[in-house]
């Protein structure tokens, strides 16, 4: 992309402006002559890039741009793929049970709080052998299929912790679904009525924005007795 796509884009331009009868040439300016104090022996020329070499320059950069955020996507996919990998129908079928075990251990290591490691890696050896006879199509399941498998056939009571594992997965936002819609209520919460507004006001007001659920269902004189207890700054004086 980087080597040849800016070169397509100048021929893809040059073409355009001859449908829109238009020069297909850059507007080459004459170059300012600096005058040369006495003691420069070379001569003053400005280093500057012409029409075509900075489009050429604004071009990579834009490459460059998204070669970076995608691979920076890629490998945070790659990971939590990794991290899930044995929930995979066919890892699971065609891994030992020794390998299963392993990453299911690391799985409830890095989710803790969700997953209980000795229950997940007794469940997964188990669940190996249950799926290759209840599946009908294994190559074509997907971690989707693997979930409405367990729910259909009533097994989320005896594989708990495999069925929190392809929820999380399922669920899990990977790059940047939490800052993407931030900044899409950013832009109605601050305004141009509220340009002086806080760093702390903005911030309160986009998570109320955000969760908008939660907070449609609070009762606010309720928080806002709490909040004034916990604020309460009176004391008792024994006299």
């Amino acid at each position: 992309m980087r080597d040849s796509e800016s070169s397509d884009v100048l021929s893809k331009a040059k073409d355009v402006a001859q449908k829109l009868d238009l020069e297909p040439v850059f507007s080459t300016k004459r170059k300012r002559k600096v005058k040369r104090l006495f003691d420069e022996l070379a001569e003053d020329e400005n280093q500057t890039l012409s029409d075509e070499q900075m489009l050429d320059k604004d071009c990579k950069s834009v490459f460059d741009s998204i070669i970076g955020h995608i691979s920076w996507r890629y490998a945070s996919l790659h990971a939590v793929a990794t991290d899930f990998s044995f929930l995979d129908v066919q890892f699971l079928l065609s891994q030992p049970v020794e390998i299963l075990q392993k990453h299911a251990a690391d799985l409830a290591f890095k989710y803790e709080t969700d997953l209980n490691a000795v229950e997940l890696t007794s469940e997964v050896e188990s669940f190996k052998f249950q799926a290759a006879e209840l599946l009908q199509e294994p190559d074509k399941c997907t971690p989707m299929d693997l979930l409405q498998f367990l729910h259909s056939y009533s097994l989320t009571e005896v594989y708990p912790n495999i069925e929190i594992s392809l929820r999380l997965f399922l669920t899990l936002p990977v790059t940047v679904a939490s800052c993407e819609r931030s900044f899409s209520k950013l832009k109605l919460v601050k305004n141009y009525l509220r340009s002086s507004m806080g760093q702390e006001r903005l911030s309160g007001l986009s998570i109320m924005s955000i969760e908008y659920g939660i907070a449609g269902s609070l009762h606010y004189d309720d928080v806002i007795d709490e909040f004034a207890a916990v604020k309460a700054r009176k004391v008792h004086i024994a006299y």
